[in-house]
């Protein structure tokens, strides 16, 4: 027979497991990657109460005219268009793809890493991330619709220190469909 101590351990025990069970029930855990940072703005900050001139660069402008306030420049979100990918694609921004091996192999973004969640696996550091800013941004896809790869890869590399990640909702097959540029093969390394 058990001692007294061993059987209230025991019924603690399955007290909490329970319980927690109940509140994981109620209130699930759910994980989302967070949205990047505004950029910073480069823009001299403005003084209170000061207008701008518009004498100073429209002679003919009235006094009374509305004040200038530069704008600040548009962030993108966590999740973006393929225009807004393409975008960051011609400024050499890196692109992940989080799907699987044989899916890249037949088709791919030219010049995207291969960098599924999987490769975090074990608590290791993926090789590309040698390769990687994390003060860049990064343009992490997968298949698009339903598939949560890209976001999962997102998390990721926010706890590895990527801030600023951007998913391409539409995934390969929306960047297809706009006629940008695919390659085919294995990834560097694996041929």
């Amino acid at each position: 027979m058990p001692s007294p101590f061993i059987a209230r351990l025991a019924i603690l025990t399955l007290i909490g497991v329970g319980a927690g069970t109940v509140h994981s029930y109620i209130r699930p855990v759910v994980v989302r990657p967070k949205a990047p940072p505004p950029p910073v703005s480069t823009m001299a900050p403005e003084t209170p109460g000061v207008q701008a001139s518009t004498s100073d660069t429209n002679p003919g402008a009235s006094s009374a005219a509305a004040p200038i306030t530069p704008s600040a420049p548009q962030g993108l979100g966590l999740e973006i268009s393929v225009a807004q990918a393409f975008d960051l694609y011609q400024q050499g921004r890196p692109f992940l793809d989080s799907r699987n091996l044989a899916d890249y192999t037949k088709s791919h973004v030219e010049g995207a890493f291969w960098l599924p969640a999987e490769a975090f696996s074990g608590g290791k550091v993926p090789a590309a991330l040698n390769y990687l800013d994390p003060s860049l941004e990064v343009v992490i896809y997968c298949s698009g619709g339903h598939c949560d790869a890209s976001h999962n890869l997102a998390i990721l590399l926010q706890q590895a220190g990527f801030a600023r990640c951007h998913i391409m909702t539409d995934g390969l097959p929306g960047w297809v469909s706009a006629g940008h540029a695919v390659a085919a093969g294995a990834p560097e390394g694996m041929e």
